[in-house]
């Protein structure tokens, strides 16, 4: 009795952890660049403004304009990683202001006056850039524990619905007819309980990460170079789907035979 409602649904749980260890790479390397940069801007060293107003820079690095300074800075560490221009490919400019947000950018791009508040926001900010790399690298190590803890459960009902699909012809009796049904509803509460389990951790990783409802959770960051956007979800609904044509078949049949 096969529905042709297609074969079981593809998996893509390979392709989902390299995926994620590739991400977990990309983020180490930034978090690292970033605390290059970090330690640079550390060692400009600024008193206070004196009478005139201008700042009196200390340390030998500080010695040539300040902002020039960072900018060679920044484009020796961020800016040098070997994924940047393909990941994003922005100016200093523009990764500057992606990444700190106007005030500081306008700060780096046009200051002119290098102070010890100048200095202290930009460590902050670099600071709170590395622990969101730290906390998302973090995020992505449960990910990877979910996919692979989801992995064989999903394969088991969707070869188990394929199968059943696969198996079932016209010519069955009322009684396996009935076995294959009731087989049916037990997989589709599995499929169902899998898909529940899974949000539920979606939505624990977005809580995690403090994520507002605007910004994408970690499936839609994270496999956008994925046929599916939910690659656990996704084949359970695709089971369901064929669990339903199936079922529907099954009671026609057994509606002619009474």
């Amino acid at each position: 009795m096969a529905t042709q409602s297609g074969s079981a649904p593809d998996l893509y749980f390979d392709d989902a952890l390299e995926l994620i260890e590739s991400e977990q790479s990309i983020l180490a390397a930034e978090a690292d660049a970033f605390r290059a940069f970090l330690r640079h801007v550390e060692e400009l060293s600024v008193s206070a403004p004196s009478t005139g107003g201008a700042p009196h820079l200390c340390s030998q690095s500080a010695r040539k304009d300040p902002f020039r300074s960072v900018r060679e800075a920044y484009q020796a560490t961020v800016m040098d990683l070997a994924h940047y221009d393909e990941e994003y490919g922005e100016s200093f400019e523009e990764s500057v202001r992606m990444e700190y947000g106007p005030d500081i950018a306008t700060l780096l791009t046009t200051g002119q006056v290098f102070e010890r508040h100048h200095k202290q926001a930009v460590v902050v900010a670099t600071e709170d850039l590395i622990d969101q790399r730290e906390r998302l690298r973090d995020a992505l190590l449960e990910e990877r524990e979910s996919i692979q803890r989801f992995r064989d459960p999903v394969e088991s009902v969707v070869d188990g619905i394929a199968s059943l699909d696969s198996a079932a012809t016209t010519q069955e009796t009322p009684k396996l007819l009935d076995s294959y049904r009731r087989r049916l509803s037990v997989l589709e509460s599995r499929c169902h309980d899998l898909i529940d389990q899974r949000q539920s951790e979606i939505v624990d990783g977005r809580r995690a990460l403090s994520l507002p409802i605007t910004e994408p959770d970690i499936p839609s960051y994270l496999y956008t170079n994925l046929p599916v956007t939910y690659p656990v979800v996704a084949p359970l609904t695709g089971a369901l789907e064929s669990a339903v044509t199936l079922t529907a078949t099954i009671e026609t049949e057994r509606s002619a035979q009474s």
